[in-house]
This record gives structure tokens, C-alpha cells and sequence, in this order.
């Protein structure tokens, strides 16, 4: 029996479909701010849809059910009854489409699978908001150098107790109160200026919380002062910094092991932190010798995404994934052969009379099974013919010493430590930044990294919102409130910058140098964007209210926007880096010339101008072209440098191959977030092709030298590797400096916990130049405190 499709099931149909589609895409591809309107509308039609009309079937079909059963309903005839489609398909395929269908089981199924996906959707954006992390607790170490480290600390206090106020007696006034109540309203009131009031009115008393670091050398044997600590500096927190301190270890030794821990100033352990931390502290830079090291790069975090309902909101698989290949729980094991495995076939039997004939192993050969006698001596005539002379040793080339693989040192985070604007944006507040702060480091995943490795972290647009840029303005929405959230929990555990109040800095470990950019403070605004063609703009205002949280009707009914008095800026005019950064740039490049065999510059956005996309010829370097050949050309004026950046949730691998020296970049991301499928935003011939030069000397018939000039296009730079699949990839990079006349660098991509590709880099030979003052005075200060804190320990235990 078949019964016609009422109109208003068709509407649920298709507002279901599209209902589920966009739920896929928020919580599986792109966590985008234009799809959470998007559910909300879909998921509002669907349910009118379905409750208007949905579960009851209409009166015409009623009428048309009678007359299938031969019944003429008030006595007219009834057309005969079109076949539709929803009895041709299977349950299964109407209820994973949404095809229209008169059962009602299927439509009430449907409905509360909606209404769990609408529940999923609603958990998913509004978590960072419902889940605060108020009573979070953590302790981490930040910048770390050859004599001194910053432990950050996070310890709010106890919420204060609510006590209800019991009613006193009104006391008996005094004289001075009656005289008081007397003259009130009679004499004039007398106004304080606003200096003396606060002067006599007492401010009420900031809440604070305080804890002493206590630190030692791990491993350090000497008795009974092995289980001594130092006392380090106290880390003083408070509401205004949401609880969040900082202090640094001074006076430590180069490439050592260290311990520390956090006390109440009463002495009593900090609960919340039941075992010692460790860090490493770095070589010496200043010591002219190679290092080998690893360190990890990444950028895009966003918790819980791809979004998994079944694990907590804060989990963050991209970190589950870089903890178990930093520290596995189970290393691979290389399969060794056994002793038995190893032995020879036995011999076969010979006659008592033949002597015995004995083959001495190798020097590094695997033992026999029965060592023969020291005695033992072989009887056998040595026959002249060499072809047939008998074995008496085996020549073994020797194998050469496989240097072992070090250990990671530290983790660069390369912007988008959290994403503000997506999938909603709750406002320009500082507590709705902290609160996502708190959230990454709320995960268990993150805890796993931070608690025993150095992290060290640049922001990018997502920290503010996207594609954000200051213009130099510190004023400029939400820069203030962003950049408060950053420095509490990120900035301000860096290494500390050469320029006051600035984010960008440097640092070394051993002979390496880094030169960590802000493309985000200083950065010029975009130039104007070209209008969209009819008709797609009389909806593109719409669509970007919706996706940047507005109120998507004011660009159609509020007054128009005044045209920018300002003329547009000369494009040479335009910077990323403001022109201190670009100042300090050049000094750095100077300095770490003949200091540095490695040098890594790290930028938030790529450098290539391969990358398109919508946004990609304006937000990365490629929008900045006259600053970003300035750069080039000052980085391949040196050689080895490594240029680290993330933004763009693929991965790439360029050389820049025009300058006096190689220039590689290394771009990195997400470690957990979105990779787009099947769309793949770059393309090498969006490569900026070059103009150069040439010269080409002949020889005439005569003999003269004849010199021809010409003009040889050529690429600006070569794709090394292209990667864009992934939600969760990192970088591990190791250096090796050891050979000063043959450093080498090995980078390794791994994408989602695997191993993708490998690239290794033979650099030039640096000779290293230092000031042999500089070394001698870091070596004794190093020994000194060293020696200063051990005797303190010592004289204040006996």
C-alpha cells in the first residue's frame, strides 16, 4: 500500500539532510563560525517541520487510505493513488538519507538522531564557556638557557567562604553620633576631593597566593647531601594575573640535570604537584664547540577536534600522539639473535686420525657455542698452494660507532595556541581568553608535554581573531584583552626580549641560534579588497557578519560605512615586522653570523608564496612582498638558516636557492585541527619567478674575450615536499654541529604519529669566533654558583 508524501515532509527531508551535512562539517572538516548559525537554522525548520505536520498524515490521505480499502469517503470517488518512491527504498537508506517516508517510526528515529547531533554541536561550541577550569593547577618550565630557567606556576586560592551575616544589637550612640544625627541635612554635606578620599577610604586587600621553588641537581651524588634542596625564588600569584606566577632559576651549570619542586612558605609539600620536575638546562653558547640536539615544531591547537563525544572536551589527540613518540611506552626492540640462533652447524664427523683444526673467531664475531682448549694446537701441514691455504683468522672490517639519537629538548609552538573566533567567538573579554588558555592547559594530553619538556610559543591571528593585525596600535580590539591572556599564561614564560614590552625574541641553545617573529603587532592592514560581483554581493555582507559574529543584518539597514579618509598605503610602505622588529632582525643576523653554526628564524606564517587559497595572498608573507624580499635577502646572506612556520593546516617544505646561501623553510601544521580533503590550497606556479642577470664570455676567432649579457628567468623557489593531508602533524628537527666542518640537520615529518617523510640538509662549515674573556667569566660564574649553592645546603643541614 502506498500513501502520497505531504509538502511538509519534503522540508523536514531536506533540512535534515542539510542539517546533517553541516553538522558533519562543524565537528569532523572545519570548525567554522558560519556553521553553528547554520545548524541552529536548519535544525529550527527541520523541527517545525516535523512538529507542524510531520507525525499525523493529512486529511486528503487519510482519504486516500479509505479508498484503497475500497471505501468512497461521503460518497465521491476518489482519484486514483500516485506511487511514490519511499516504499522503493530500504529503511536503512531512507533513515541515512532522509528521504521522505510516511512511517512514522522512521521519522520519530530521525528525530532524535537530529536531536542528538543538534546536543553534540551545542556541547562542542559552547564548552570553552561552560568548562572555565577555574581551580586549575599546573607548574611547567619555560625558557631554559646554559645558567638559568623560568618555572611558571598556576595555584589559585580557596574561593572565600560565604557566611551569612547574623543580626547585631544596634548600639547605644554615642554623643558624637547623636550631635551627628542631628545636624544631618541641616548643615551642607561636605564633598572630599577625589585624592584625599582615596587617601582615607581603604582599598581592599588583592588576594594572593605564594610558593617557594625548591631545586638540586638530579643525580648528584655526594652522600647525605643528595636528597638536599635549594631554596629557590618565591612565585607570588595573584587574582589579577589569574593566579598565574613566574620566577627564574639563577646560577646553574651548562648541559645539566635538574630537579625541582614547589613548598607552601610554611614548609609543607604543594599537594597538588606529589612528585619532583625536571629540566635539562642548555650548552654553553658561548663555548665554541658543536651540539646535538632534537627539538619538535607544530602550531593549531584546538581541543577535542576532530570531535570525539566519547573522550573529555579538553583531550587533545595531537599531544597524546607527540608524548608516546617522545617518551613510548613501548620502544621498539630490535630482534638480537640468540646464541643458539647464532652457532654454527656442527661439523661433520672425521676420521680419529685427522687432526683437529681450530678457526679463531673474529674480534667482534658472536662467541661459539664451546670455546676450544688454550692448548689446543692444529697439526696440519701448511700446503704451499694459497688457493688451499687454511683458515686460520677472519678479517672483520670494523663497523663504525652509530651516533645514538638525543633526546627532544623542547617543543616551538608556532601560533594558534587556542582559537578565539571558532567555532564562536564569545567576545572581547579578558576573562573569555584566559578561559580558553586554561582549557588547553587543563587537557591531560598538553600535561603530558609540559610537565617534562620546555615549550616555548609565538602567537598568531587565532589568539586574537583571524587574520588580526595590530597595525603598531596596542589599542586596537582585542589586541589589549588578547595579548593580556597571552603574556599570562604564554609571553611571559619566553625567553625575556631585548626591547621592553616586546613579544618577538631570541635565544640559543649551544652553537644554534632562534629569531622568533611577531607577525601580528606591527603588521600594516590588508589593502582594500576588490567588491564581489553581482549577485554575490548582496549576500556576501551576510555571510561575513555571520562568520565574524556580527549582527548580520546591519549592513543592510544601519547607515553605510564612511569611506577612509586615509589614502591607501605605498606598497613599500607596507610592513609585517614594524621597523624595531626589522632593526633587531638585522642585528641578530649579524651577530649569529660567526657565533652560530645553525640559525632558525620562526614566523607564525609562511614564507613562500606558493600558498593561495582566499587568503593566502594576503595574510602570509606574500601580501608584504617588498619586506619579504628584504628578509630573503637578508637570510641568504648567511649561511644555515632554517625558517620554522605553521598557520597553514598543511605542510610544505621550500628552498630558497638565490641567495649567497640557501635559504629551507619548514612550514608545520596543525598539530590537532582541521586538514581541508581533497582541496589542496598550494601550487608552485604561484612561485614569484625572478629576473637575473647573466654574463656569457666567448672567445672570438681573433682570441678576444667577447661578453654577452642577458636576461635568465628563473624561479624564486623550489617545493621540496607537499604533505596536505593530516589532522595532527609535527616537525622533529635534529641538529648536529659536532663536525664543525661537516654540520648536517635531519628533519622528519610525522603526521598523525607516523613517520611521512625525511629530509637531510648538509650545512657550511662555520668557523665559530667568541671572546675568550666572555667564556673564561661564564665558566668560573658557573662553577661559582654551582659550589655557593652546594656549601649552603650543606651548612644548613648540620
Amino acid at each position: 500500500m502506498t500513501t502520497s508524501v505531504p509538502p511538509y515532509s519534503r522540508v523536514a527531508s531536506l533540512a535534515s539532510v542539510a542539517f546533517r551535512i553541516t553538522c558533519y562539517i562543524l565537528l569532523r572538516v572545519i570548525p567554522g563560525r558560519i556553521t553553528p548559525p547554520l545548524i541552529a537554522l536548519f535544525y529550527t525548520i527541520y523541527v517545525s517541520a516535523y512538529w507542524l505536520g510531520g507525525r499525523k498524515v493529512s486529511a486528503l490521505d487519510k482519504a486516500k487510505l479509505e479508498a484503497a480499502k475500497g471505501k468512497e469517503p461521503n460518497g465521491h470517488p476518489v482519484q486514483a493513488i500516485r506511487k511514490h518512491r519511499d516504499i522503493d527504498n530500504a529503511p536503512g537508506t531512507t533513515f541515512l538519507l532522509s528521504l521522505p517516508t510516511s512511517s512514522r517510526a522512521l521519522r520519530r528515529i530521525s528525530f532524535v538522531v537530529n536531536t542528538v547531533l543538534m546536543l553534540l554541536a551545542a556541547e562542542f561550541v559552547t564548552k570553552p564557556h561552560f568548562a572555565p577550569a577555574n581551580d586549575l593547577t599546573f607548574a611547567r618550565v619555560g625558557a631554559v638557557d646554559s645558567t638559568s630557567a623560568k618555572i611558571i606556576v598556576r595555584y589559585p586560592a580557596a574561593p572565600e567562604p560565604t557566611t551569612t551575616a547574623t543580626p547585631t544589637p544596634t548600639p547605644t550612640p554615642s554623643i558624637i553620633e547623636a550631635v551627628q544625627e542631628a545636624v544631618d541635612g541641616v548643615l551642607p554635606e561636605i564633598t572630599l576631593p577625589p585624592q584625599i578620599e582615596e587617601i582615607i577610604t581603604p582599598a581592599p586587600t588583592p588576594r594572593t597566593t605564594s610558593l617557594r621553588i625548591q631545586w638540586r641537581k638530579a643525580g648528584f651524588d655526594l652522600g647525605s647531601l643528595d636528597s638536599l634542596w635549594t631554596d629557590g625564588p618565591v612565585v607570588e600569584m595573584s587574582e589579577s594575573r589569574d593566579w598565574v606566577g613566574m620566577a627564574k632559576l639563577t646560577g646553574l651549570q651548562a648541559s645539566a640535570e635538574y630537579e625541582y619542586r614547589l613548598i607552601e612558605l610554611d614548609g609543607r609539600p604543594w599537594s597538588p604537584q606529589s612528585d619532583s620536575l625536571s629540566f635539562r638546562t642548555t650548552p654553553d653558547s658561548r663555548l665554541a664547540r658543536g651540539s646535538h640536539f632534537r627539538f619538535v615544531s607544530t602550531s593549531c591547537v584546538m581541543p577535542n577536534f576532530p570531535y570525539n563525544p566519547f573522550v573529555l572536551g579538553t583531550n587533545i589527540k595531537g599531544f597524546d600522539l607527540l608524548a608516546e613518540h617522545i617518551w613510548p611506552a613501548h620502544p621498539e626492540v630490535y630482534d638480537v639473535p640468540t646464541k643458539a640462533e647464532d652457532e654454527p652447524a656442527p661439523a661433520a664427523p672425521v676420521a680419529e686420525e685427522s687432526p683437529e683444526v681450530i678457526i679463531e673467531p673474529a674480534e667482534n664475531a658472536e662467541t661459539v657455542a664451546s670455546e676450544p682448549s688454550s692448548e689446543a694446537v692444529s697439526a696440519t701441514p701448511v700446503p704451499t698452494d694459497e688457493a688451499h691455504a687454511p683458515l686460520t683468522h677472519t678479517e672483520v672490517p670494523p663497523i663504525a660507532p652509530v651516533k645514538p639519537t638525543p633526546a627532544i629538548d623542547f617543543l616551538m609552538m608556532m601560533g594558534d595556541f587556542i582559537y578565539a573566533d571558532v567555532p564562536y567567538y564569545f567576545g572581547d573579554t579578558v576573562q573569555a581568553y584566559r578561559r580558553l588558555y586554561r582549557r588547553v592547559y587543563a587537557s591531560k594530553s598538553f600535561r603530558k608535554i609540559y610537565e617534562r619538556l620546555p615549550v616555548y610559543n609565538i602567537y598568531d591571528d587565532h589568539e586574537f581573531t583571524n587574520n588580526f593585525g595590530a597595525n603598531g596600535d596596542d589599542s586596537t580590539p582585542p589586541y589589549p584583552n588578547a595579548s593580556n591572556a597571552y603574556d599570562i599564561y604564554n609571553g611571559q614564560a619566553n625567553p625575556d626580549p631585548k626591547s621592553d614590552g616586546a613579544y618577538y625574541y631570541d635565544f640559543r641553545h649551544g652553537d644554534t641560534a632562534f629569531f622568533v617573529m611577531d607577525t601580528r603587532r606591527y603588521r600594516s592592514p590588508p589593502p582594500a579588497r576588490k567588491p564581489f560581483p553581482y549577485p554575490l554581493s548582496l549576500i556576501a555582507p551576510l555571510v561575513e557578519a555571520i562568520a565574524e559574529g556580527k549582527n548580520p543584518f546591519a549592513a543592510y539597514f544601519s547607515e553605510p560605512a564612511t569611506a577612509d579618509p586615509l589614502e591607501p598605503l605605498d606598497e613599500s610602505a607596507r610592513t609585517m615586522l614594524g621597523e624595531a622588529q626589522l632593526a633587531a632582525l638585522h642585528a641578530w643576523v649579524a651577530d649569529v653570523n660567526r657565533t652560530a653554526t645553525w640559525k632558525f628564524v620562526v614566523s607564525s606564517v609562511p614564507l613562500t608564496a606558493m600558498w593561495g587559497g582566499y587568503d593566502g595572498k594576503v595574510d602570509l608573507w606574500s601580501g608584504y612582498p617588498q619586506e619579504r624580499e628584504t628578509v630573503l635577502n637578508l637570510l641568504g646572506s648567511i649561511p644555515n638558516v632554517v625558517v620554522l612556520t605553521g598557520d597553514r593546516h598543511e605542510f610544505a617544505a621550500v628552498e630558497f636557492p638565490n641567495g649567497k646561501y640557501p635559504v629551507r623553510e619548514f612550514s608545520t601544521s596543525p598539530l590537532s585541527q582541521f586538514y581541508v580533503p581533497f582541496i589542496h590550497t598550494l601550487d608552485p606556479k604561484n612561485a614569484k619567478t625572478l629576473s637575473v642577470p647573466r654574463q656569457k664570455v666567448t672567445v672570438a676567432e681573433t682570441g678576444e674575450e667577447v661578453v654577452e649579457e642577458y636576461i635568465e628567468e628563473i624561479e624564486e623557489e623550489k617545493l621540496l615536499k607537499y604533505v596536505p593531508k593530516g589532522n595532527h602533524k609535527w616537525t622533529t628537527i635534529e641538529v648536529d654541529s659536532t663536525d664543525t666542518q661537516a654540520p648536517k640537520l635531519k628533519v622528519e615529518l610525522f603526521v598523525d604519529g607516523k613517520v611521512e617523510w625525511e629530509h637531510e640538509i648538509a650545512g657550511e662549515p662555520v668557523e665559530l669566533t667568541f671572546p675568550s674573556t666572555l667564556v673564561i667569566a661564564s665558566q668560573v660564574q658557573g662553577v661559582m654558583g654551582a659550589l655557593k649553592h652546594t656549601l649552603k645546603g650543606w651548612f644548613r643541614s648540620h
